[in-house]
C-alpha cells in the first residue's frame, strides 16, 4: 500500500504466516527522489520507518552506501554482523554500516518495536566522527529523551511531505548524527566533562558561558575548565566556538539554509560576527566556502552522469 505526498510516499508491508510462525508490519516513508538525487547529495534521509517484529521471524539486508540507525523502542534482537553477535533490548541503538551483510533474528518468545532512519550522501563520508560509531550503543535515560525528540521531529517532518521542509530534514539528520557521536563517547570523559559536551552540543542557538555551563554541569567554573584542558587540550569556551563554526560548515555544505539563518542556528548574533569568525578560524569567509562546496557538488553531479 502506498500513500503518495508531495515529499515523502508511505509504504506499508504485513506478513503474517501460520500460527507459531513470525509476524512483521512496516511502516516506512520513502524518499521519492532519493534514488537520482543522493548520489550528487550532500546528505540525504532516504526513508523514516517505525517496525514491529514478532515471533522469530529473521531477516538479512546488505546496504550500498547507506547507513541505517536503528533505535530499539521495545522488546529484543539478535543481531550478526561480521561474526560478532549482539543482544539488544529496549533502549539499545544499532548503527548499521553500509559495508556488509547484517542478520537480524527473533527468538520464539521475542517482541521487537524499533525506529529507522535510512541516510545516504557525501556528507556521510566527511563526518569523521561516524567512523568511531560502535556498532551497538546502550543509551542513558537523557540520551534516550534526546533520541526521541529527534526522531520524533524527523517523523513529523516525512509525513508532512512537503519540499519546502528539506532543509529542515537535512538539519534534522545531521543533528542526530552529531548526538551519536557524543553519545559514544560517554565512556571516554568524566560524567560531569561528557554532560557539558552534550548540553554544549544542544544549544549551540543559545547564549552559553562558562559560569551558565558550570551551573548547568553543577560543578565549579575551575573544575569544568581544568577537565576540558586535561581531556581535550581546549579551554571551555574555545570548545564551544569550535563546535559553533564546525556545525556552520556542515550547515553551509547542505546549501539548504542562508548564511544569515545559520550564524542564528549557531548562536552568532549576526552574520556579519559569524563571518568573522568563520574566517578567523579557516582563513577564508563563509561565501567563499559556500561557493566551493557548491562547485565540487556539481563537479560530482556531472561525474554521475557522465
Amino acid at each position: 500500500m502506498k500513500i503518495k505526498t508531495d515529499f515523502y510516499h508511505r509504504h506499508t508491508r504485513y506478513h503474517e504466516y501460520h500460527p507459531g510462525s513470525y509476524r512483521i508490519e512496516e511502516h516506512f516513508w520513502l524518499n521519492r527522489e532519493a534514488e537520482p538525487r543522493t548520489s550528487g547529495s550532500m546528505l540525504y534521509c532516504l526513508a523514516y520507518g517505525e517496525c514491529v517484529w514478532q515471533k522469530g521471524c529473521s531477516v538479512s539486508d546488505q546496504r550500498h552506501h547507506r547507513w541505517s540507525i536503528e533505535y530499539i523502542v521495545e522488546g529484543n534482537v539478535d543481531v550478526q554482523y561480521r561474526g560478532n553477535r549482539y543482544r539488544l533490548s529496549e533502549g539499545d541503538l544499532l548503527i548499521c554500516p553500509p559495508d556488509g551483510k547484517m542478520t537480524r533474528s527473533l527468538r520464539p518468545d521475542d517482541f521487537l518495536r524499533k525506529r529507522v532512519v535510512i541516510i545516504e550522501g557525501r556528507m556521510v563520508e566527511y563526518l569523521s566522527h561516524l567512523k568511531r560509531l560502535g556498532m551497538c550503543v546502550r543509551l542513558a535515560s537523557d540520551d534516550r529523551e534526546r533520541l526521541e525528540e529527534i526522531y520524533d521531529a524527523i517523523k513529523k517532518v516525512v509525513t508532512k511531505g512537503a519540499y519546502y521542509l528539506a532543509a529542515d530534514l537535512n538539519v534534522l539528520i545531521y543533528s542526530l548524527m552529531s548526538e551519536l557521536s557524543r553519545m559514544t563517547e560517554s565512556d571516554k570523559y568524566p560524567r560531569v566533562l561528557h554532560h557539558a559536551m552534550q548540553y554544549i552540543g544542544r544549544n549551540l542557538h543559545q547564549k552559553l558561558t562558562l559560569q551558565s555551563l558550570s551551573a548547568e554541569c553543577q560543578t565549579s567554573v575551575k573544575t569544568l575548565s581544568r577537565l576540558f584542558n586535561e581531556y581535550l587540550q581546549i579551554s571551555p569556551m574555545h570548545y564551544i566556538i569550535d563546535c559553533r563554526l564546525e556545525r556552520a560548515k556542515h550547515l553551509i555544505a547542505l546549501g539548504d539554509m542562508s548564511l544569515k539563518e545559520i550564524a542564528y542556528e549557531c548562536g552568532y548574533s549576526s552574520e556579519s560576527f559569524f563571518s568573522r569568525a568563520f574566517k578567523q578560524k579557516y582563513g577564508f569567509p563563509p561565501t567563499t566556502y559556500r561557493q566551493l562546496m557548491g562547485r565540487q557538488l556539481e563537479e560530482s553531479s556531472e561525474a554521475v552522469k557522465k
